[in-house]
């Protein structure tokens, strides 16, 4: 028997991969790290895939590192970004990954091209994404103000007036000319002109 083909069985391990599941071309792995990936039986067996990107990722910080980026508030960022939505230990992971918010293979495997997309963070913004329903990729994401991520959230209150879409009870208030009290009752009493819709 091949030794080659004898070693793809569940359980094998292939550098930081472990096998959980086999077809006749792919099988998914589990990495140390606890992520799953999908690879080429091909790429296992030559030795072209190791790990689940963690790997990649670990070589990028000590890259960052020695490049003095380390500490940085744009890498910090990153950081964050990444272990809210790949890692299952971190407290904000429930409102990220587990519902499906990831953050791009170009920008999970390298510090550099986040940077590069992205740029510096600039001085009192942060990272926001455009769609709140997709994940971090240069396409959905900016830099923004905490006022403007905060009201780019999935409980966000937007207010519909005859027919108008506010992004905020203050918005309404100073486009209408009132008071924000005055829009927040006027929104009780006349549900059908005045309402909230939460995202």
């Amino acid at each position: 028997m091949d030794v080659k083909i004898r070693k793809f069985r569940v359980g094998a391990r292939f550098g930081r991969l472990v096998i959980i599941e086999l077809d006749r071309l792919k099988a998914k792995c589990k990495c140390d790290c606890g992520e799953e990936k999908v690879v080429l039986r091909s790429n296992l067996s030559s030795g072209t895939t190791t790990s689940c990107g963690c790997y990649a990722r670990e070589q990028t910080i000590a890259k960052s590192t020695k490049h003095g980026m380390r500490g940085t508030r744009t890498y910090n960022i990153w950081a964050n970004m990444l272990q809210r939505c790949h890692n299952e230990k971190h407290p904000a992971f429930e409102r990220y990954g587990a519902r499906g918010i990831s953050v791009c293979e170009r920008w999970r495997e390298s510090f550099a091209a986040f940077l590069e997309d992205m740029g510096p963070c600039p001085d009192g913004l942060e990272i926001d994404r455009a769609d709140n329903e997709l994940g971090y990729f240069k396409e959905n994401c900016r830099w923004a103000t905490r006022t403007t991520n905060n009201r780019n959230t999935r409980t966000s209150k937007r207010w519909f007036i005859d027919g108008v879409e506010y992004p905020s009870c203050s918005a309404a208030a100073k486009a209408l000319g009132k008071g924000r009290n005055t829009i927040m009752e006027m929104a009780k009493s006349k549900p059908g002109c005045f309402s909230e819709k939460k995202y």
